[in-house]
């Protein structure tokens, strides 16, 4: 077995010394990302995403006074408040769900003004993230906090609640409503009860003022979790000094060492890095006790209770049942794999009685190059981003049937000239959907994870068109070369795969409610299309048809392949443990009634009880958890989500990840109802009873 990885080993190389000969052919969108072409982009302008409105940061503003009329502040007594809202509700919408009867006619109304808002929050939010001109930033985060406003004062409109509530009241009404607009109205009631529509006049207020300063602390938080730590240069032993940047008297620590194999600067930079930060720490705690106001005020026992309202798992209480269980499943194999990291450590120093949480990323790494015989740089030649999105076309088109195409752009529709547009086409050629992907690091751009972008969502309109879901693709992949195409290895493979995975979502959900379209369902079951992904990244058979080195377009041998996946699926059980661990914490945290700045002893007990690693007292490590701001007590979900996924790829596609009954199927039971169907439902479609079955 040694020798026939050898041989694997040295084919991949043998491909390499080829090419002078070789000279790899590159189809239109292999191309579009490996070498790209200036003329895709025409000199029409278009403005930014398509949106013709949008062409520079002024037009934020002007947008949202033609799209948002003037209000009559009798509608809603919150706008009193909001004096610089006056003039941005959309009095029409709101007017006509006002005036006109009750009807299953109010449903699609209240989704219509949704979707005006919607349109461009989240094109705003998108842009502050991610657009590298600061004129668009700050038009594009004066237009989130304005929207946000709108958006919270809104959900406080006892005159729309009224009327909403008046439909679902009245039996004769819901007879002649469809499924999907009895789904759509009860979650926007739900809305309403969670968002404090019970409070008197005054409370309502205060919850919106409580909903905006939750958003302030939310992305302060997680920009501080990014911050490297400066230390003294005293505190630092003067063998270490020269390993880290310095100013003045100062060293930059950042999260960069944990695989040096200097065991002494791997605990150095750990405990500085994680040290306790007073700052962090305010603003964590500040953060946790307004979200415990904010759902107290609302009627709710904790922040935890009022998050996790319209999800599957339903309760917090059920949630910690299950990661608990989910803890103890894999105890067993969490000490086997710490057995194996800790021989190899006692291999390296001669000594060592445990594994310290600075020595788990080393030894992972050590681990593997000790078993296996392939070179990582070596086989990303064969995973370049253009290679990938064309096995990734190829994959939806066997499956799902439908395919990737890169399109032409107008003047200033892109915000970077590295940005591809691609159109998702059906078995017609229709066009169901555009994709823009950002898949490379610059200056400014929002780089804490990659992540997906929904900039509109699929709705069926007025006049009976439909209209089509734009998404972006936002990752931080290394920017290519003149001459390289940026190559991944097998985490940024499966960061792709996984992003993608939300992307047809989006695209492959066809709603009549943008409110339920797409990745707009239950946090717990949003990540289970993208975790899914993952499983094709990893199935050996997806990667031998994906895989193409990136000069002579030759492809992988079935023994690198074998060699490339085993490497990664080393230590899954410690990885997982992790995962569980910052669950706990998240959850844990969130149920608090009162915090009274005892956060770190909750998480030292949390580790202490459920880590296999022992902890460092010291260390405060929760304050790097930027999850805790994204994801409040929803950490779980990635979790649960990888359950189902699991239990969904089993029944569909370990026999053959290419089968398009198995694809059509997971299309029509899951991806086309996005939130409009109980994921429950859509899981005992699947003929699978839950997610405690994965573990």
């Amino acid at each position: 077995m040694i020798a026939n990885r050898f041989r694997a080993y040295h084919k991949i190389k043998y491909y390499g010394r080829l090419l002078p000969l070789l000279s790899r052919k590159y189809s239109h969108i292999v191309a579009a990302f490996d070498k790209p072409n200036p003329s895709l982009v025409t000199h029409e302008a278009v403005g930014l995403l398509g949106v013709r409105k949008l062409q520079r940061p002024s037009d934020f503003e002007k947008w949202q006074k033609q799209s948002l009329q003037e209000c009559d502040r009798t509608t809603n007594p919150i706008a009193r408040y909001f004096q610089h809202l006056s003039d941005l509700y959309p009095s029409r919408i709101i007017q006509n769900i006002l005036t006109e009867p009750a009807s299953a006619r109010t449903v699609d109304l209240i989704d219509q003004l949704s979707n005006e808002i919607c349109l461009l929050a989240d094109l705003a939010n998108f842009v502050r993230l991610t657009h590298p001109s600061n004129g668009f930033i700050k038009a594009a985060e004066s237009a989130c906090m304005t929207m946000l406003s709108l958006v919270s004062s809104l959900n406080t409109h006892v005159g729309m609640y009224q009327v909403l509530k008046q439909v679902l009241d009245d039996e004769s009404i819901v007879n002649t409503m469809n499924d999907d607009s009895k789904i759509v109205a009860r979650l926007l009631l739900n809305d309403f009860e969670r968002n404090g529509i019970h409070l008197d006049e005054d409370n309502r207020e205060k919850k919106v003022k409580l909903d905006m300063e939750i958003v302030s602390l939310c992305d302060r938080f997680i920009a501080q979790c990014q911050e490297p730590t400066w230390i003294s240069i005293d505190q630092c032993p003067k063998h270490l000094v020269g390993s880290f940047r310095s100013a003045s008297s100062y060293l930059h620590v950042g999260y960069t060492y944990h695989d040096s194999p200097q065991e002494d600067l791997r605990e150095f930079a750990f405990r500085a890095y994680y040290s306790f930060n007073n700052k962090q720490h305010k603003t964590l705690t500040d953060l946790l006790e307004v979200r415990q106001t904010m759902a107290q005020l609302s009627g709710f026992q904790s922040y935890a209770h009022h998050s996790l309202l319209d999800t599957m798992v339903e309760t917090p209480e059920n949630a910690l049942n299950f990661l608990k269980k989910a803890a103890s499943a894999i105890k067993d194999r969490v000490e086997k794999e710490l057995e194996d990291m800790l021989r190899l450590k006692r291999i390296e120093r001669g000594q060592g009685t445990n594994i310290k949480p600075w020595d788990l990323n080393y030894y992972s790494l050590a681990f593997n190059k000790d078993r296996l015989q392939s070179d990582n740089a070596s086989i990303s030649e064969y995973f370049s981003v253009g290679t990938c999105i064309e096995g990734l076309s190829t994959l939806f088109q066997k499956i799902y049937n439908v395919r990737l195409v890169p399109m032409p752009c107008g003047r200033n529709e892109l915000w970077d000239d590295k940005v591809i547009k691609l159109g998702v086409l059906d078995e017609n050629d229709d066009t169901i959907g555009f994709l823009y992907c950002d898949l490379y690091a610059r200056h400014q751009k929002y780089a804490v994870s990659d992540s997906h972008h929904s900039i509109s969502g699929g709705k069926l309109l007025e006049d009976g068109t439909y209209q089509l879901p734009v998404v972006v693709l936002s990752c931080n992949f290394p920017p290519p070369s003149a001459s390289i195409p940026c190559l991944l290895n097998y985490a940024t493979v499966s960061n792709l795969f996984h992003e993608m995975g939300h992307a047809m979502h989006s695209m492959l959900g066809r709603t009549k409610y943008q409110h339920v379209t797409g990745t707009r369902c239950a946090m717990d079951f949003a990540e289970v299309p993208s975790v899914l992904m993952e499983r094709f990244a990893s199935d050996h058979r997806v990667l031998k048809a994906t895989g193409r080195h990136y000069q002579t377009g030759m492809p992988l041998s079935d023994d690198a392949i074998e060699e490339y996946i085993a490497k990664h699926k080393t230590f899954t059980a410690l990885e997982l443990q992790h995962h569980l661990n910052i669950a706990l914490i998240d959850l844990t945290l969130h149920c608090q009634s009162s915090l009274d700045g005892n956060a770190g002893n909750i998480v030292n007990k949390i580790l202490e009880e459920y880590s296999a690693i022992p902890y460092i007292k010291d260390a405060a490590s929760y304050l790097r958890i930027g999850h805790l701001g994204h994801y409040g007590a929803k950490y779980y979900s990635y979790i649960w989500s990888r359950a189902i996924a699991s239990l969904i790829w089993t029944e569909c596609f370990s026999q053959d990840p290419f089968s398009r009954i198995g694809g059509e199927n997971y299309r029509r039971k899951v991806l086309a109802h996005g939130g409009g169907k109980s994921p429950k439902l859509m899981i005992e479609g699947h003929k699978v009873s839950g997610p405690s079955r994965a573990y």
